[in-house]
């Protein structure tokens, strides 16, 4: 029964079949499709040109803003020869298949970033067959190659997603021994410096030579770190209910607060930190520390169960680990508001930004789940998941690493999401309390070590090459609530 929904401007036509009568609306004229008549003419020359995202926030039942916007079809037995006869049929340049049952034809193409679009789904009325994805066209030119239009992609251009399956890799990891349950990693541009909790102290690490340097006593329980360009890193110190900022040699108790700080995040405008408040994990309070004077601010009551936070651009994102009310919260830095996503039989335990994107780690029942916000489109959500709760997260521009409670690590892409590489480790199973990326090199705190002692692993070769393969994300609509 296919479903005949073509437009011109705001307007629509569903045709209904149950009377396998189907009703096309173009240019403002009807044609009708009565039973033995042929649906569409069968395709010619066809070629492959891409995958290409679509509007999202296009109307989900037609053609008003999407990127080819002539006409419209969806078939519960979709194939590409369907839909590319179906175009040709009314004279369109393009069809574009999109989440395994739609048609879309037009003779424009290619507004919306190619770098957002994953196409995997399979189509309906063949499985071998794909027809685009979620938000995402599968595009064919009705012409050959050489009859495309000036200026429109070369049919040779191939789709960014790849079919092949992630390669798994096993690296050698090298040790550097630290004290005491190591947890916050952080990189101030030439050294490394990791937050030894169970001795009170944060250490120096020279990574060229994979040595601590030195070893600052900062206070009771220091449990994360981070750094700011220029300005030094800062250590979160749990028991003691500070802030310590280390500037070269010179170290200093920063901030001081009333309640159990837990995570913290920083970016070009302020630091921030998650306290619970009396202690336990039931409600939570961001502050807003300025890193000129040192005031602390209280933004916004958060909470339960905040374990991580990120910041990009005077917003802030934390994440949430529970069955109920939000798993991901975002807050107007200046303002406090708050937004959330419910949560869902789970939450994040971690939180990381690039410059430009937000990516949570956690689980979901039995399964890892990753997902990715950009922050110039947050109403679109990326999401993988794998097969073992995600600990830690950390990215680069160009790749997001996330590593499993038994060691497993997963290199997505930064871009979608899609799984690039898996990696075990000579080290064996460990569970990631912390982990950095830094240039080719890869950096994981845990309590594995010889007696008392932690461990930092240097993981080397993590970084894919052109020809590892591409287990592509989910995107589905972010479905934010207002939370104060």
């Amino acid at each position: 029964m296919r479903e005949t929904v073509a437009m011109t401007s705001r307007r629509r036509i569903f045709g209904f079949n149950r009377f396998a009568v189907a009703v096309l609306f173009l240019a403002g004229v009807l044609v009708p499709q009565f039973p033995g008549a042929p649906s569409a003419a069968e395709p010619s020359a066809s070629t492959l040109i891409g995958c290409y995202a679509d509007n999202s926030k296009a109307d989900p039942m037609g053609t008003d803003r999407r990127d080819l916007d002539g006409a419209a079809f969806k078939d519960p037995s979709m194939t590409v020869d369907i839909c590319v006869g179906l175009c040709a049929d009314q004279g369109f340049n393009y069809a574009g298949l999109q989440d395994g049952s739609w048609c879309f034809c037009g003779n424009e193409f290619g507004r919306f970033p190619q770098s957002a679009a994953i196409c995997q789904t399979k189509c309906t009325g063949d499985n071998s067959q794909t027809c685009g994805g979620k938000w995402a066209n599968s595009v064919w030119a009705l012409t050959t190659a050489a009859q495309l239009p000036s200026g429109s992609p070369s049919a040779t251009t191939p789709p960014p997603v790849a079919t092949r399956e992630p390669e798994e890799i096993s690296l050698s990891a090298r040790v550097i021994r630290v004290g005491r349950w190591p947890e916050g990693i952080a990189f101030d541009g030439k050294s490394l410096w990791v937050a030894e909790s169970g001795v009170r102290r944060v250490a120096q690490i020279d990574p060229k030579r994979r040595k601590v340097l030195r070893r600052v006593k900062v206070g009771r329980l220091p449990v994360d770190m981070a750094a700011r360009a220029g300005d030094g890193v800062y250590a979160l110190v749990q028991t003691s209910k500070t802030l310590w900022r280390q500037a070269g040699r010179k170290g200093r108790r920063f901030a001081r607060f009333k309640e159990c700080p837990q995570a913290m995040a920083a970016d070009n405008q302020a630091i921030y930190v998650v306290a619970w408040i009396d202690c336990g994990s039931s409600r939570a309070q961001l502050y807003k520390i300025d890193p000129v004077t040192a005031k602390v601010s209280e933004l916004a009551k958060i909470g339960p169960t905040v374990h991580s936070a990120a910041a990009i651009n005077g917003q802030v994102f934390v994440g949430n680990y529970n069955d109920r009310g939000p798993a991901l919260s975002r807050i107007d830095g200046t303002t406090g508001k708050l937004n959330y996503i419910p949560a869902q039989g789970g939450g994040f335990y971690d939180i990381v930004a690039n410059d430009r994107a937000v990516y949570a780690s956690g689980g979901i029942g039995t399964r890892g789940v990753i997902i990715g916000l950009f922050v110039a489109d947050l109403d679109r959500m990326y999401r993988q998941v794998v097969d073992d709760d995600l600990v830690v997260v950390t990215a680069t521009n160009q790749h997001v690493v996330v590593i499993g409670e038994r060691g497993t690590i997963w290199v997505l892409s930064a871009d979608n999401l899609g799984v690039q590489r898996i990696i075990n480790t000579d080290f064996g199973p460990f569970r990631p309390n912390g982990v950095l990326a830094v240039g080719d090199r890869l950096y994981v705190t845990t309590q594995v070590g010889e007696g008392k002692k932690g461990t930092l692993l240097e993981i080397n070769g993590w970084l894919p090459n052109g020809t590892s393969g591409f287990a592509a994300a989910e995107v589905v609509e972010a479905e934010w609530r207002s939370g104060n």
